[in-house]
């Protein structure tokens, strides 16, 4: 078997899991016609063919989903942004800290964006739950995430107490910390909204049959 062959061969593979569940006679038409080709000079122009197709496709039956996600997302992250201000300015004058309050006021809007998109497409559960935190503050935790690991990284071993309700710890161990904390409370949301999804419908379907 030629190399072009294993290509249009792997493309074809490629057709079938992108193509979504509504267009299944028409992937196996496709499918019927590259296996007719016999691996002939044209099957890669085929594969390729219908490969553009099947992404036009998912992209057609995703639009919904991405959609919902980018600006659900967004509109949280925007309002943070203004619980943030407000919350600044009835602290500050009190002699109260705001960052706790923030840091819960975010723990709910990711979490509650991860788990409404969760619980509409239960399948995009996992995509949804790190989606939000790795595109929250414009991508924040993409730049800052390397910085805290490279300082952790020059001094790994030293001893550090970032917070007085934590016992001290390795400061490689802050780069960890970090994910959890902005990537936790979105994966928990986009679970919790996964399972009363599935328990949703198990409880539709045996109503239905009783």
């Amino acid at each position: 078997m030629t190399h072009q062959a294993l290509i249009a061969r792997a493309l074809m593979d490629m057709v079938s899991s992108l193509a979504p569940a509504s267009r299944t006679e028409w992937t196996s038409a496709m499918n019927e016609e590259f296996a007719a080709l016999q691996d002939g000079p044209d099957s890669l122009g085929w594969a390729i063919g219908c490969l553009g197709t099947a992404v036009g496709w998912r992209v057609r039956a995703e639009a919904g989903f991405g959609v919902t996600l980018v600006a659900s997302s967004l509109a949280a992250w925007l309002i943070s942004v203004q619980v943030f201000f407000l919350l600044v300015d009835w602290a500050t004058p009190r002699g109260l800290s705001w960052m706790p309050m923030m840091s819960g006021a975010q723990v709910v809007l990711m979490g509650g964006v991860c788990f409404a998109v969760a619980f509409a497409w239960p399948r995009r559960a996992l995509l949804t739950g790190l989606f939000v935190p790795l595109t929250w503050g414009l991508g924040s935790l993409l730049f800052t995430w390397p910085w805290v690991l490279a300082a952790a990284l020059r001094d790994p071993w030293a001893m550090t107490n970032p917070d007085r309700f934590l016992p001290a710890m390795p400061v490689i161990l802050m780069p960890l910390l970090v994910l959890v904390q902005d990537i936790g409370p979105s994966l928990i949301g986009a679970a919790m909204g996964w399972g009363l999804a599935k328990l949703w419908r198990t409880h539709g379907i045996m109503r239905v049959v009783s």
